[in-house]
């Protein structure tokens, strides 16, 4: 959607060195990525025409998004254990060693380290 608006802008305020012929291949050729961007899940998803299929996806995300995490609930069943899993860092030496270096680094001190 956003290649066909900023098409929309590039033809208002299009360019005007390569001339009619520049101008139509390069738009034409534009308007189809991005015509084939926006239509290509609807043609090589053939259940994604199907209405029941919708309703069930419709009805596991929301139910997904409305259930609460809590101790022991996986990411699968609820948004907010998901979000709690995707803040857990795994802190090894490497990347201990990295925080330390970009802390160091970020504050721009004196310490004999990080110089």
């Amino acid at each position: 959607m956003e290649v066909a608006l900023l098409l929309v802008i590039f033809l208002a305020y299009g360019f005007n060195n390569g001339g009619a012929v520049g101008y139509i291949l390069l738009s034409i050729s534009s308007w189809f990525m991005a015509l084939s961007w926006l239509y290509a899940p609807y043609i090589f998803n053939p259940s994604g025409f199907e209405w029941q299929k919708i309703v069930e996806d419709f009805r596991d995300w929301t139910n997904w998004l409305f259930y609460r995490g809590g101790i022991g609930v996986k990411g699968e069943e609820s948004w907010e254990a998901w979000w709690e899993e995707e803040l857990v860092i795994d802190y090894g030496v490497y990347t201990l060693y990295c925080d330390i270096f970009l802390l160091c680094h970020s504050v721009n001190t004196s310490i004999i380290f990080c110089e």
